[in-house]
């Protein structure tokens, strides 16, 4: 990824944030959520910085993971999952897709989701998101970037830091999850 990468995807994460502020979303819900996608962002930056700094020959690119940190959660800027009943993890796929950003696109579902959905762990999902999000996971070669972004996205909700099992408890009530699986199969991981 390119400085341009950074900076364009800096410019799309402000249009979308001054676009929920405008279109009268909540401020107590788009402001914490702001901060939390620049504490991904940054957290991503800094870890990837640090792999670099001890280790030379590593491959890891700090920019790409400051771009995926802060576009992890575009979706949610594109469609309210409680109004539309459509998930942020697709609407941000689909959107990357039609943007030409194919390369960006996979973290908007490998942050949320870790191998194959299943309906007790994503009650939200009607059968045909499932399907699709299944299909798109399968073809998906997890990278390092995907379980970095997934890890800090789990000690973050909003602006607040926690432990990914309190964060896993706070997701399971808010999304009405009864699988116990949903939260093993993150903490195995």
């Amino acid at each position: 990824m390119s400085k341009c990468d950074m900076m364009r995807a800096l410019s799309m994460a402000s249009v979308y944030i001054d676009r929920r502020i405008d279109d009268g979303s909540r401020l107590a819900i788009t402001l914490p959520h702001a901060a939390h996608i620049l504490i991904v962002a940054a957290s991503a930056a800094i870890i990837t910085h640090q792999i670099k700094k001890n280790n030379k020959d590593s491959l890891v690119d700090v920019e790409k993971a400051f771009v995926l940190g802060l576009l992890h959660d575009i979706g949610r800027y594109i469609v309210d999952e409680n109004e539309a009943q459509y998930p942020h993890t697709i609407a941000g796929y689909d959107h990357c897709i039609k943007l030409h950003a194919a390369s960006v696109a996979p973290i908007c579902l490998t942050h949320a989701i870790l191998d194959k959905a299943t309906k007790e762990e994503y009650p939200r999902y009607t059968p045909e998101q499932l399907d699709f999000a299944n299909e798109k996971i399968s073809k998906i070669d997890r990278s390092f970037y995907d379980d970095l972004i997934m890890l800090i996205d789990l000690h973050c909700r909003g602006d607040q830091i926690f432990s990914i099992q309190d964060r896993l408890n706070k997701n399971k009530s808010f999304y009405n999850i009864q699988s116990d699986n949903y939260s093993s199969k993150y903490l195995e991981c």
